[in-house]
């Protein structure tokens, strides 16, 4: 029998565990043995869990009072031995209402549960991604990307998990009833609510129970979800990308680069103008380079400081002196509106999440060319293929080198000790190579004067940190 007949979020919520469970009875801590309906519920699920259990019959229930820090201690507990087994709370009965229509809403229905145990299992496990696959006829499969990597975690029954699919679709403003048609949307997902009077308990939980992860997340506060749903022959998949709102920003130092590369990042905060591009594949940690080089720009000395602001997509950091603008294209406000009145707002320093159009292309080079030091993200694979992906976007020749100062590429890698780490090339447009760029030189004639010119490409930096012993010899640019 799993230890979570109840779900994690439920538990916490209503201060309750199990502490032992045998064939004839299951004996549960409480909060308080005078809540009947807390008890009469647990009694019920106890009773639903063991009706899906094949042959089991049903249990007694016993209940004992138990002092706060005792719930953390064998919610952790059981976290750590069962971590794949959180939510065994799989109830087909209330999935639907007495009419046929969508599963109860309620605080302990089964999808509800679900969903807030997957998104507090991903974010304790640092993950950035949670994958729902249609696996087998009668079972999803549930994935975590966890430094890079698809993490198998569980599989759950197909009519749970298409309860849970509605309930994300609710959630993010989705169509529940389309499912032939790929959707996307989001939602701001917030832990189960804990009493006014719980505060002290709220404030445990988040330090105590996510200790067994190593999680340096400081609580589960606001999580920011992306939603893609994409139809399958055999069902829906479904991913939903994390962001954690409130994260500190690391020390640039901290990110990895080698001495040569960081003596650059820590020259172009300074600049007073110009355009800095930080590019790479989705979850190439550009987002967390951008974070840190603000932090730097905002420390430099510059007499009587900067106005520092950022447009982003969404807010992942939380930066200190610094106005961060978190645009929502569903509500109309989108890169290029913000981008429209941001100048309004007399900044000396902007960074742009992402270039993803020539509108916001265009707007950002006429920001660096009228005084303001810009700082934006490209997804491209190298630091010269910035120069033309700008000129896809119909940006002009002469314009970008006028104004572009780096383009800086990178990738992560696995560390020997565990862990990733940055691997990067810096383009610093010279003379030279502002000339090639206005020149509209070949990709390849670029790559060939930033060599020549003493710039390590992205093969070099991971040569160097091997020699280093900071990656394993098997490691590649992907």
């Amino acid at each position: 029998m799993s230890d979570f007949i109840l779900s994690v979020p439920f538990c916490m919520h209503n201060k309750v565990c199990i502490l032992s469970q045998n064939d004839e009875t299951v004996r549960f801590g409480v909060s308080d043995l005078e809540n009947r309906n807390l008890l009469d519920s647990i009694s019920r699920s106890v009773s639903r869990f063991d009706s899906l259990e094949c042959g089991a019959k049903k249990r007694k229930c016993e209940f004992e009072l138990l002092e706060p820090y005792e719930y953390l201690r064998v919610i952790k507990k059981q976290l750590c031995e069962n971590q794949s087994e959180s939510l065994s709370y799989e109830d087909s009965s209330v999935f639907k209402n007495e009419a046929g229509g969508e599963e109860d809403a309620n605080f302990d229905s089964p999808a509800v549960n679900m969903l807030d145990s997957l998104v507090m299992e991903a974010v304790a496990s640092d993950a950035s991604d949670i994958h729902l696959e249609a696996a087998e006829e009668n079972a999803y499969k549930v994935r975590f990307r966890v430094d890079g990597k698809l993490v198998d975690h569980r599989q759950v029954s197909a009519y749970l998990m298409k309860a849970v699919i509605r309930r994300i679709k609710l959630l993010a403003g989705l169509q529940s009833a389309l499912v032939h048609l790929p959707q996307d949307g989001r939602f701001l997902w917030q832990p189960p609510e804990n009493d006014a009077d719980n505060g002290e308990f709220a404030s445990a939980q988040s330090e105590d129970v996510l200790e067994h992860s190593g999680s340096v997340h400081a609580s589960f506060s606001r999580v920011d979800i992306r939603v893609s749903c994409m139809p399958c022959w055999n069902g829906e998949s479904v991913v939903m990308r994390i962001f954690c709102r409130g994260k500190t920003a690391p020390q640039l130092e901290k990110l990895g680069f080698r001495k040569k590369h960081l003596s650059v990042l820590k020259k172009l905060v300074t600049k007073q103008c110009g355009l800095v591009l930080v590019c790479g594949a989705t979850g190439s940690g550009k987002t967390t380079t951008l974070a840190a080089l603000l932090s730097e720009a905002a420390k430099t000395s510059v007499p009587g400081g900067r106005k520092i602001i950022t447009i982003e997509d969404p807010v992942e950091y939380c930066l200190s002196g610094i106005t961060q603008i978190g645009v929502n294209p569903a509500q109309g406000f989108d890169f290029s509106d913000a981008l429209r009145s941001v100048f309004r707002q007399d900044p000396d320093v902007l960074m742009i999440g992402e270039i993803r159009d020539e509108k916001t292309a265009q707007t950002a080079i006429r920001a660096a060319l009228t005084g303001h030091l810009v700082f934006a993200t490209l997804h491209t694979q190298d630091a010269c293929s910035a120069v033309f992906r700008l000129l896809d976007m119909n940006i002009p020749p002469y314009l970008i080198s006028a104004v572009l100062l780096a383009s800086v590429a990178q990738r992560l890698v696995d560390k020997v000790q565990g862990g990733r780490t940055v691997v990067a090339e810096i383009l610093e447009v010279s003379g030279t190579i502002a000339n090639l760029i206005e020149e509209n030189c070949s990709l390849r004639r670029l790559r060939q004067t930033m060599v020549l010119e003493k710039m390590d490409d992205l093969e070099t930096d991971i040569r160097a940190k091997k020699s280093m012993g900071i990656i394993s010899e098997g490691a590649c640019c992907a």
